[in-house]
């Protein structure tokens, strides 16, 4: 045992073989971005007083589409084997959110 201790690093023990997803993990990053473009255009909006422009309309495109992104990246890493499932689920649960309220707002604004 030359040159190493009898005690081991926390390091040295692996005790499970699950990794996080990294799909998943791109899922949910992208799903909080297109909640926090939805939380900008709003304020926008208001202080516009309704009268969005329309680089806050394609904005909102935008996030409608990077939201969907992240709903692909965050389903493909809910299927991968050997990964913890914590991301890929929040990463679901953000882009549907963020998906439901995009929809929601362009529904009711072509009302």
């Amino acid at each position: 045992m030359a040159g190493k201790s009898r005690r081991h690093r926390i390091s040295d023990y692996k005790f499970s073989e699950y990794s996080h997803s990294k799909q998943g993990i791109a899922g949910f990053i992208l799903g909080i971005i297109s909640l926090a473009i939805f939380l900008v255009c709003t304020q926008l909006s208001y202080t516009s007083e309704g009268a969005a422009s329309l680089p806050i309309g394609g904005a909102a495109i935008d996030a409608l589409i990077i939201a969907a992104a992240g709903m692909t990246f965050s389903i493909k890493g809910y299927r991968d084997e050997d990964v913890y499932k914590m991301f890929p689920k929040m990463g679901i649960f953000t882009s549907g959110v963020s998906i439901m309220v995009w929809l929601g707002i362009i529904f009711a604004g072509l009302l």
